[in-house]
């Protein structure tokens, strides 16, 4: 699942090299790659804030068996969304998409990971991932830290986002922890001012959410006997009130994120 998918600028990437769609050819900056790791893990609101600003989107469907890139010097930035499998996993193409962010780094193409994503670009940058105190399935409320670049990051001091996991990462060598919520003390770090790890989903929509909760997705809840879960009637419940200020605190992200796209 892709969320509002009709009319994005993107790369057909099921093919090297790329073919641009005709609306793209002219587009005067290089593609952001995406790399999702699962059917119903698609980039949601990061495609939908790409279409309003006319970024293109080069979309690795992993799991599809699309080929991860050689290099990053084809792209402009990198997206990594998240995966029901643990970034500890010993799965080559984990450990090369841990090659590319760290040439992305040496290069200064912005990274920006969601959950899953937000653990294997820790890794990448020297931190390790390992089990969360509790599962955090459902709303939660993530508090950001009080230093200047927190709040330019995020727009605001406290903000409601939806979660789905069960480890967490530590912070990286030398990277600024930025956000924090009640059951899980590393939402969020930046390093070199450009790169972004989450813990949280900022990319969801109403689709994506309503994806996550079908049969198996409650089997899981049903599961997990945590502080940090809710089961599906509530979290359906919040989507009214929270999904939109989630929703305008992934614009924000997003916004400040792309301001260092590598022209």
């Amino acid at each position: 699942m892709t969320g509002h998918s009709t009319g994005t600028t993107r790369i057909d990437v099921s093919g090297y090299p790329y073919a641009f769609r005709s609306q793209c050819v002219n587009v005067p900056m290089k593609p952001i790659a995406v790399f999702q790791n699962s059917r119903n893990d698609g980039p949601g609101e990061f495609e939908a804030f790409a279409m309003a600003h006319a970024l293109p989107l080069a979309i690795h469907r992993l799991y599809a068996g699309d080929s991860l890139p050689r290099s990053m010097e084809s792209f402009s930035g990198l997206c990594i969304l998240g995966s029901p499998k643990s970034a500890n996993d010993e799965r080559d193409e984990f450990r090369e998409m841990e090659r590319l962010i760290r040439q992305a780094r040496d290069m200064m193409v912005p990274v920006i990971g969601h959950c899953f994503g937000g653990q294997i670009l820790a890794k990448a940058l020297g931190a390790t991932v390992g089990r969360a105190p509790v599962a955090e399935i459902g709303w939660s409320n993530v508090s950001v830290s009080s230093s200047p670049l927190a709040r330019e990051w995020f727009g605001a001091e406290r903000f409601p986002m939806f979660q789905w996991h069960y480890e967490t990462f530590s912070v990286p060598p030398g990277a600024m922890l930025l956000a924090a919520s009640e059951h899980c003390a590393h939402q969020a770090f930046c390093a070199d001012d450009i790169h972004l790890g989450m813990q949280f989903h900022c990319e969801v929509d109403e689709l994506k959410i309503e994806e996550w909760l079908d049969k198996t997705g409650c089997t899981e809840i049903a599961s997990a006997s945590s502080p940090g879960v809710q089961d599906p009637e509530k979290i359906r419940a919040l989507v009214p009130s929270l999904l939109q200020t989630s929703k305008r605190t992934a614009a924000a992200i997003y916004t400040r994120w792309a301001s260092a796209l590598r022209r």
